[in-house]
């Protein structure tokens, strides 16, 4: 999709972008898969972002 990462939360999508224009990018994916956002806000970061964001971050062993 273009994000950095997709969760799926229910039935809604969370997108991780690094700017605007990824978060366009992605809409733009979905838009055209027939799949157009029907609502849009940004959200701080939970505790569980952080620790999904901080593993991915780490070397593998």
């Amino acid at each position: 999709l273009g994000a950095a990462r997709v969760s799926l939360f229910g039935g809604k999508l969370h997108l991780l972008a690094d700017d605007a224009a990824q978060l366009a990018a992605a809409e733009r994916v979905l838009a055209e898969a027939g799949h157009p956002p029907r609502a849009r806000r940004a959200i701080a970061p939970s505790l569980e972002d952080v620790f999904i964001a901080r593993l991915g971050a780490q070397e593998p062993a």
